[in-house]
């Protein structure tokens, strides 16, 4: 799941997807909304088999400081201090089979501190990427896209390596850029390689 605009309604979106929580999302929307418990409730009485676990992935969760900017404005920031809490507490409590690994931009660590509990459960357990080199980005780039078959003209693809240098920062930026670019490719009719008039068609 990403935080995006709605952390707990995203939350609750992503589980009541899974097999495990079948049955009806306002139930389970319910449960995690009632304390921050909710989430190792519902783990603990969900379908999981014996010796099973839940894993649960929170990717960019950098979205979640934007969305508390605006919340603070609005006087409904209680919405991301629960969320928080409910991950601190499914993943330290013993007698909940749940697992989460949060993935966010490192310039953003020291906005984790504004939640309690949140910089101590990073610094047990925190794994730091090594930056991406060039290759490891064309790779992320061109790669991808064999899964559907197409391909990006060799001069788009050293364009966008260029453009984004040595700001591997922007990388959610750039991933923004890709998906824009294929869905002008699609548009198209998906026929040929993925090129720069694509891109410019994107970006407009």
């Amino acid at each position: 799941m990403r935080p995006g605009d709605a952390p707990m309604k995203n939350l609750g979106k992503s589980l009541a997807g899974q097999k495990i929580f079948s049955g009806d999302p306002s139930a389970v929307q319910k449960e995690l909304e009632r304390s921050s418990l909710g989430l190792a409730g519902l783990a603990r009485k969900g379908g999981l088999a014996a010796g099973e676990n839940l894993l649960l992935v929170v990717d960019q969760f950098e979205e979640l400081f934007r969305f508390c900017a605006r919340a603070e404005e609005a006087g409904w920031g209680a919405e991301a201090r629960l969320f928080v809490a409910s991950l601190i507490e499914a993943a330290d409590l013993t007698s909940a089979p749940v697992y989460v690994v949060l993935t966010m931009r490192s310039d953003f660590l020291g906005d984790c501190s504004q939640f309690p509990g949140l910089p101590e459960a990073l610094n047990r357990s925190q794994y730091l990427i090594p930056r991406m080199t060039r290759g490891q980005i064309r790779d992320g780039i061109e790669k991808p896209l064999r899964l559907t078959g197409a391909r990006m003209s060799a001069r788009l693809v050293e364009q966008l390596l260029n453009e984004l240098g040595d700001e591997t920062g922007q990388l959610p930026v750039l991933q923004h850029a890709l998906n824009r670019t294929f869905h002008e490719f699609e548009k198209r009719g998906g026929n040929g390689e993925i090129g720069i008039a694509d891109y410019a068609a994107a970006a407009r």
